[in-house]
C-alpha cells in the first residue's frame, strides 16, 4: 500500500520506467528559442529576453509560456459524438462550472479564458513558439495574470485542453519540464473525471469510462503520463499527486513510493 505522502517526505526512490538526467532532459526535443524584444507578445508589452526552460518559454519577468502539443483525443471515447457550444463564452462558462466542483473553489478571476478560430489562434501562438497541427491550447503563467488560449474545437476537446492548461496555470511553474507536464496531466485526469460524473455540457458520454494513454513517444509526455500512470497504480489519486507536485514532495526524477 502507498504511504501518506507526508510520511515518505525526504525519502528516496527511483522511478525504473526511464531515467533522464537533469542535462538530459533539459535537453529534450526543445525548440528553437523565441526572441520577444523585437516581437512583444499581445499582452506584456515590456522587451523580454527569453530562455528556454522545459516545455516553456520563461522570461525575465517570469512568466512561462506552454506551447507544448497536447492531445485531449486520449480522454475521449471512440466514435464521441461532437458537442457544438452556443458561443464562446458558453465554453467557458462550463470550465468555470467543473472548476467550482473539483476545487469548491471559484475559478480566480486572474485567469483568463480566449477561444480563437484556427487562423486565429495560430497567429496568436506565433509570438510564442513553433506551430503544430496538434497544438490545441496553450498558457502563459504570469505572476498577475494567467492567460490560456484554446484552439476551436468541439466542446469536449476545448473542455479537456482548458483543463490541462489550467493544470499549468493554477499554481507556479515547477522547476523541471517532466514534473510541470505531470502536474497539469494529473490534474486533467481528475477535470475529465468531473466532466464525465457530472455531464458537463452534456458531455459526459464522450469520456472514456477508464483512461488508458499511448502519448507521443517525446522525452517529455511518455515520460510525464508514466510516472502519472504509475503512482496512480500505486494508490495516488490524481489530484492528490497533483498537489503533491505542486509542493514538490514529489518528481519524476526523485519520486516517492513503494516498489
Amino acid at each position: 500500500m502507498y504511504p501518506t505522502i507526508d510520511y515518505v517526505v525526504n525519502q528516496t526512490a527511483y522511478f525504473p520506467q526511464r531515467a533522464y538526467s537533469k542535462q538530459q532532459y533539459d535537453q529534450v526535443n526543445a525548440p528553437p528559442l523565441i526572441k520577444n524584444n523585437n516581437n512583444p507578445s499581445l499582452y506584456f508589452s515590456a522587451a523580454k529576453k527569453d530562455t528556454y526552460r522545459g516545455n516553456s518559454y520563461h522570461d525575465d519577468a517570469g512568466s512561462d509560456y506552454f506551447t507544448q502539443p497536447f492531445t485531449p483525443s486520449i480522454f475521449l471515447a471512440p466514435g464521441f459524438k461532437e458537442v457544438i457550444p452556443k458561443n464562446h463564452e458558453q465554453a467557458i462558462e462550463f470550465a468555470r462550472e467543473t472548476f467550482k466542483l473539483m476545487t469548491g473553489k471559484e475559478l480566480p478571476e486572474n485567469v483568463l479564458i480566449e477561444i480563437h478560430p484556427r487562423a486565429e489562434f495560430r497567429l496568436i501562438h506565433s509570438r510564442f513558439g513553433r506551430w503544430d497541427e496538434g497544438i490545441r491550447g496553450f498558457s502563459i503563467n504570469g505572476h498577475e495574470r494567467k492567460l490560456i488560449f484554446i484552439r476551436e474545437t468541439d466542446l469536449c476537446s476545448m473542455l479537456i485542453t482548458i483543463g490541462h492548461e489550467i493544470g499549468h496555470v493554477n499554481s507556479d511553474t515547477l522547476p523541471n519540464a517532466h514534473d510541470e507536464e505531470a502536474k497539469a496531466f494529473a490534474f486533467t485526469i481528475e477535470w475529465a473525471n468531473i466532466l464525465k460524473k457530472s455531464d458537463i455540457g452534456g458531455v459526459g458520454s464522450s469520456i472514456k469510462d477508464e483512461f488508458t494513454f499511448n502519448p507521443a513517444k517525446n522525452g517529455l509526455h511518455d515520460i510525464a503520463f508514466a510516472f502519472v500512470d504509475f503512482m496512480a497504480k500505486n494508490g495516488r489519486k490524481s489530484l492528490e499527486l497533483h498537489d503533491d507536485l505542486v509542493k514538490k514532495y514529489v518528481s519524476i526524477f526523485n519520486p516517492m513510493y513503494n516498489k
